[in-house]
């Protein structure tokens, strides 16, 4: 008798029961392209020439602008930076590299300056807020200054800077 119950329970829950599909799911990620201003040309760019500078001890060099413009789509960007030293007759621990979000126009902070010996700075450091939203820029200010204690001269530090652009939760 079970069997036969069983057997109905089935048949009438196969008679009672539809499927339908969801079908064509697509998922896709949005384009990550961080770029730089390259004053030469007047254009956002991959890579750029830097600065030279001649610097006394203990007085800072800049700032530097740099421009930074997230260049991607439907990602907003946290930025860290990283340096690269090439050169090093001066210590890079006797060089302190200050960068600084700056509002649009330059004339105040957007966020806190990090600042780190060019030591410190072969680890790649967040820049903190604000983040770099889809097609917008980012003003940072650089400065530099050598330690006072360096009292060699016609020495160099040559150093590269890259900047990240990770994509955060807009």
């Amino acid at each position: 008798m079970s069997v036969v119950v069983a057997a109905a329970f089935v048949g009438t829950q196969a008679l009672l029961s539809e499927d339908v599909e969801l079908t064509a799911n697509t998922f896709s990620t949005g384009s990550v392209d961080l770029q730089i201003w390259d004053v030469t040309s007047a254009t956002y760019v991959e890579s750029t020439v830097g600065f030279t500078d001649t610097m006394l001890p203990g007085e800072p060099s800049g700032p530097h602008v740099i421009w930074l413009k997230n260049n991607g789509s439907g990602v907003d960007l946290a930025i860290s930076a990283a340096a690269t030293v090439s050169v090093e007759e001066i210590n890079s621990d006797d060089v302190t590299v200050t960068l600084e979000a700056r509002s649009a126009d330059g004339s105040t902070s957007a966020g806190t300056p990090v600042t780190q010996t060019l030591t410190a700075w072969e680890t790649p450091t967040a820049l903190g807020s604000p983040n770099i939203p889809t097609d917008d820029e980012q003003r940072y200010h650089m400065t530099v200054e050598i330690a006072e204690a360096v009292t060699a001269s016609d020495d160099d530090v040559t150093f590269d800077f890259t900047f990240t652009g990770t994509q955060v939760a807009p």
